[in-house]
C-alpha cells in the first residue's frame, strides 16, 4: 500500500525524498524506538497515576507494537469505537496515562499518529493482580465435601483468603473475625443459618458455574458495601444547573471545597482533567474522577441537577465526583460497577438519597 501510495504521488508531483530514503526514516525511527529506555519513563511517569502494571513488560509490549505501527501503520478501525469505549470508562486513568505516554511518543519520534487507544489496550493487559485478599467463609457440614469444594476454590479463584465452617458455633466465630467476608452457604444447610446474611448457595460440588458465580458475588458485594459506607445521606445534594456544564461543575465544587469535603487542590485538579478532555459520561451521569491522598478506598459526591446540561450532545441530569485513593488498586472495580448501574438509569428520575441508593445497591 506505502508503495502503490508512492507511486501516485510520484505521478502527481516529484515527491521530496525518494521512496527508499522514506523507508531509510523509518528504519531510523524504528531503531530509535528500540534504543529508547521506555521501561524507565513509564515507571517515572506511573508515580502521578499509579496504576498497577508490570512495566518491563508493558514496556516491551509497547516498543513491539510502536515498531510495527511505524513499520506498517494502522488506524483505529470505527466498528471498535463502542468496545474501546467501554474500556475507558472501566479503566479511565490507564487510558489518561496512555494518551500521555503516547504524545510524549509522537514528540519523541516525530511521527504523524500513534493510536493512543491501542497503548492503552497493551497497558490494561500488562496489569498486575492486587495482592490484597477478600475473606470467602464457606458453611458446609460434609467435610468430604468441603474438602473437595476448597481445592476447587483455591485452584481456580485469586486473591481468596478462605475459612470453612463445619459447625454453627464455628460460623459465628468466623463472621465475627471477618464481618466483611462472603458466606456461601450449602443448600441443605440454609435454615441452619437464619440470623447471616448469606451472599450465595451452592448446591453441593461447586462446578464452574458456581465459581464464577461466586467471584461475581465477591466483587459486587465488597463494592456495594464500600459504596453504601462512602455514599451517605449527606453525598447527595441538589444544584442549580447553570448556562454551562463547566460551570455547573465549577458550582458544585465550590460547594463542596465551601464545607471541607475536597481541598481546593482536589477540586482544581477535578476542573484541569475535565477542560484537558479527560471526561467519562455513562448514560446521564457525568463522572470527574482523580486520584487523591485520602483515608478511604473511594469518596463519592453526587449532585442532581435543577435542569439537564449538555456534554457535546450529550445530556447530563447528575454529577458524580469520584476520588479514588492513590493507592488503591481496587478502583477498576468500582468504575465497572458504576458503568453497570448507571448506562440505563434514567437519573431524571432519582430525586432522593433513598432512591439514588436503591437503584446503585439493590437493583
Amino acid at each position: 500500500v506505502q508503495i502503490i501510495a508512492y507511486q501516485l504521488c510520484k505521478n502527481t508531483y516529484t515527491p521530496a525524498i525518494t521512496f527508499s530514503d522514506y523507508l531509510a526514516q523509518k528504519l531510523a525511527k524504528i531503531q530509535k524506538i528500540s534504543d529508547f529506555n521506555l521501561a524507565r519513563v513509564l515507571a517515572r511517569m506511573n508515580e502521578e497515576y499509579q496504576v498497577q502494571i508490570d512495566t518491563a513488560m508493558c514496556a516491551t509490549i509497547l516498543v513491539q507494537h510502536i515498531q510495527r505501527t511505524l513499520s506498517f501503520p494502522s488506524y483505529f478501525e470505527s466498528d471498535m469505537r463502542a468496545q474501546f469505549e467501554e474500556l475507558r470508562l472501566i479503566y479511565p486513568f490507564i487510558f489518561e496515562f496512555a494518551q500521555v505516554i503516547t504524545d510524549n511518543i509522537q514528540a519523541f519520534l516525530d511521527v504523524l499518529f500513534i493510536d493512543s487507544q491501542y497503548i492503552a489496550l497493551y497497558m490494561t493487559n500488562s496489569q498486575t493482580a492486587s495482592e490484597a485478599k477478600i475473606d470467602l467463609v464457606m458453611y458446609e457440614e460434609r467435610y468430604s465435601i468441603s474438602n473437595i469444594n476448597q481445592v476447587l476454590i483455591e485452584n481456580k479463584m485469586n486473591r481468596v483468603n478462605l475459612e470453612i465452617a463445619h459447625s454453627v458455633d464455628k460460623l459465628e466465630e468466623l463472621l465475627e473475625q471477618h464481618p466483611n467476608s462472603i458466606l456461601i452457604v450449602d443448600r441443605n444447610q440454609v435454615l441452619k443459618n437464619h440470623a447471616a446474611q448469606i451472599d450465595y448457595v451452592f448446591n453441593g460440588i461447586l462446578n464452574d458455574d458456581d465459581l464464577l458465580t461466586v467471584q461475581d458475588v465477591i466483587n459486587t458485594t465488597l463494592i456495594k458495601k464500600e459504596i453504601e459506607t462512602v455514599l451517605t445521606p449527606t453525598q447527595f445534594m441538589t444544584l442549580a444547573s447553570q448556562p454551562t456544564f463547566q460551570e455547573t461543575l465549577a458550582a458544585g465544587l465550590v460547594q463542596l471545597t465551601g464545607d471541607g469535603r475536597l481541598t481546593k487542590k482536589q477540586a482544581v485538579a477535578l476542573e484541569n482533567r475535565e477542560l484537558a478532555g479527560n471526561q467519562l459520561v455513562v448514560g446521564q451521569l457525568s463522572l470527574p474522577h482523580i486520584k487523591a491522598s485520602i483515608e478511604t478506598p473511594f469518596k463519592l459526591f453526587y449532585f442532581k441537577l435543577s435542569e439537564p446540561v449538555k456534554i457535546e450532545e450529550t445530556s447530563i441530569a447528575a454529577i458524580m465526583i469520584v476520588i479514588v485513593n492513590s493507592r488503591s488498586t481496587e478502583y477498576t472495580q468500582l468504575f465497572s460497577y458504576l458503568y453497570a448501574k448507571f448506562k440505563t438509569l434514567d437519573l431524571t428520575k432519582i430525586n432522593d438519597y433513598e432512591t439514588l441508593l436503591g437503584n446503585v445497591i439493590n437493583q
